[in-house]
C-alpha cells in the first residue's frame, strides 16, 4: 500500500517574525546613516568656522605686518602693541575679550577674543605746514571679531612678536607658535 505524498503548500508572502526582523535592521541602518550625517554636519560647521577664523585672523596680521614695517617705536603689553609712525600717528592695537552674546550657552567653538586696531594722534598732511590732529572717527577703528583667545603681544626694539594660541591635538599641549615682524625704519628715533 502506497501512501500518496501530499506535497507542502507552496508559501505566499512573508511571516510576520521576518517583517519585524526586517524593520529592526531597517531602523538601525536608519539611526547609524541619522548619526553620520550629524557628524558629517558638525565637521562642516567647524571647517567653515576655522576657515573663516584664519581668514580673519590672516586679514588682521597682513595690517599689523604693514603697521610694524612703517613704525618708528614699537612698544607692547601682553594685551596691546604701541606703533608709532613718523607722521604722528600712533596705532595701536589691543586684544579685547568677546563680548557675551547674552546667552549664557558656552561657545561651542572655544573662548574668543576682539582684535582692534585704532589710529590716534597727527597726520600730517601735504597742504598743511603743521600737522593737524586726526578726528577721531569710525574709520579710525577696525575690529576682527572672533579670534582664538591666547593671542598677545611682545615688543624687542624694531620686532613685534604676535603669540599664538596653538596646541598639539595629540598630547593637548602648547606648541607656542609666534609671527615675529620687524619695523622697516630705524625704531627709537621719531622725527
Amino acid at each position: 500500500m502506497t501512501i500518496a505524498a501530499h506535497p507542502r503548500p507552496r508559501r505566499r508572502g512573508y511571516l510576520l517574525v521576518e517583517m519585524l526582523i526586517l524593520l529592526v535592521v531597517l531602523g538601525i541602518f536608519a539611526l547609524i546613516a541619522g548619526k553620520l550625517m550629524v557628524t558629517s554636519i558638525k565637521a562642516m560647521t567647524l571647517t567653515r568656522h576655522r576657515e573663516e577664523t584664519a581668514r580673519r585672523f590672516d586679514l588682521a596680521i597682513s595690517r599689523l605686518r604693514a603697521d610694524v614695517g612703517s613704525a618708528t617705536l614699537i612698544e607692547s603689553d601682553a594685551e596691546s602693541a604701541t606703533l608709532r609712525h613718523p607722521d604722528g600717528r600712533t596705532i595701536v592695537w589691543r586684544v579685547e575679550p568677546e563680548a557675551d552674546d547674552g546667552s549664557g550657552a558656552p561657545n561651542p567653538f572655544g573662548p574668543t577674543i576682539r582684535l582692534t586696531r585704532s589710529i590716534e594722534g597727527k597726520v600730517a598732511r601735504s597742504s598743511d605746514a603743521e600737522p593737524a590732529t586726526a578726528p577721531a572717527s569710525a574709520a579710525d577703528l577696525t575690529q576682527w571679531e572672533p579670534l582664538p583667545a591666547g593671542i598677545a603681544f611682545t615688543a624687542d626694539g624694531p620686532t613685534l612678536t604676535v603669540h599664538l594660541p596653538s596646541t598639539d591635538e595629540r598630547s593637548g599641549r602648547d606648541i607656542g607658535n609666534q609671527i615675529t615682524m620687524i619695523s622697516q625704519l630705524p625704531v627709537g628715533v621719531i622725527k
